[in-house]
């Protein structure tokens, strides 16, 4: 069942730097172009057409869902990407541009609701975090995307839903292209959203799939799925399957993503900007230790010429996707079969 399939038509990317949203972009093409672009937030009800929210400006941010939001929530979550993007307070591109941020509310109309399966497949990633300069702001996002839509052809009753496409995140932040939404922020809007998608979408459980790798960022979504009124939910970080040593050495915008993200579409990943990335990388360990001091971490990678990485990008062809995406499918698919022996046992 793919309740959501036109909305994914429109919205995931097949190509680099183009179309409307700007998940779609690289931190460099963006860096280049955020000078003289209006970039929109769209702030819409749930089930608004990404082919309509292309038409938000000449480069658009992942929407916020009124439902999932008081106005409290909306207010600080709004106000909250406003800091942050484009570039981070404290920052020397920050000195250099403000940006031209526009948001745009549309009517809280009730848009149509597709037949939902029994389990709903949610992804929690920001999608707008810079990966280096040869992978999209979005690349997290596209990884939980991909799995999710792999476990949708093979499971019945299973369906991909909406993402939340903002997160909690540090590491980035020096680079801009960055927006970090902070934990209690989100956790908030987890549980609003959750809540919101099961009046709306009404599915049984919610089965939730997060590639992004911040151990605060999990536990704010776990949270908010917590304390939404979703009796039935089960969370899996999709990069855990793959071996702590692994993912710890190669965390962010390296090998790993790289490898991932060339498995699952080759032209989301720019070849040409490969060469020499080695160069300018950070490791996984040095921005785990240094990342604990906000403003230590902006000196430090700005002082360093950082590119995005943190990881090793030299690892690329170490790494055999096809056989990791089967792993993270499979638990997967393992997950959600244990969520609907749960939903059954109980509503038996």
């Amino acid at each position: 069942m793919k309740p959501f399939a036109e909305f994914f038509e429109h919205y995931i990317p097949d190509r680099l730097n183009v179309g409307r949203f700007a998940s779609a972009y690289t931190l460099p093409q963006l860096d280049e172009m955020v000078f003289d672009t209006t970039v929109s937030l769209p702030v819409v009800a749930l089930g608004m057409p990404a082919r309509k929210l292309k038409d938000f400006g000449e480069l658009v941010l992942p929407p916020l869902y009124l439902q999932a939001m008081d106005q409290d929530l909306r207010e600080g979550m709004i106000n909250r990407i406003l800091q942050t993007f484009p570039y981070y307070p404290g920052t020397r591109k920050r000195q250099r541009c403000m940006g031209n941020l526009k948001v745009i509310e549309y009517p809280s109309i009730k848009f149509f609701r597709s037949e939902s399966p029994d389990i709903l497949g949610i992804s929690v990633d920001p999608a707008i975090e810079q990966h280096g300069p040869h992978l999209p702001l979005g690349t997290e996002s596209f990884i939980s995307h991909a799995v999710l839509t792999r476990l949708e052809k093979t499971v019945d009753s299973f369906g991909v839903g909406l993402p939340v496409d903002y997160g909690s995140l540090t590491w980035s932040l020096p680079h801009g292209m960055s927006i970090n939404m902070g934990t209690e922020y989100l956790s908030r809007y987890v549980q609003g959203f959750a809540n919101a998608m099961m009046q709306w979408a009404r599915p049984k459980g919610l089965y939730v799939v997060m590639t992004h790798g911040s151990k605060a960022h999990r536990k704010a979504v776990e949270k908010g799925l917590g304390k939404s009124f979703c009796q039935y939910w089960k969370t899996r970080w999709l990069l855990e399957p793959l071996g702590e040593s692994m993912v710890r050495e190669d965390n962010h915008a390296g090998g790993l993503h790289t490898a991932l993200m060339r498995e699952i579409q080759p032209a989301l990943v720019d070849g040409n900007a490969l060469e020499g990335l080695a160069e300018r990388q950070l490791s996984s360990k040095e921005a785990q230790t240094e990342s604990h001091g906000e403003f230590k971490w902006i000196d430090r990678v700005e002082e360093s010429g950082n590119n995005g990485i943190f990881g090793d990008i030299e690892r690329l062809d170490e790494h055999d996707a096809p056989t990791l995406m089967d792993k993270m499918v499979g638990t997967a698919a393992e997950d959600v079969d244990q969520l609907a022996a749960e939903i059954r046992n109980v509503t038996a």
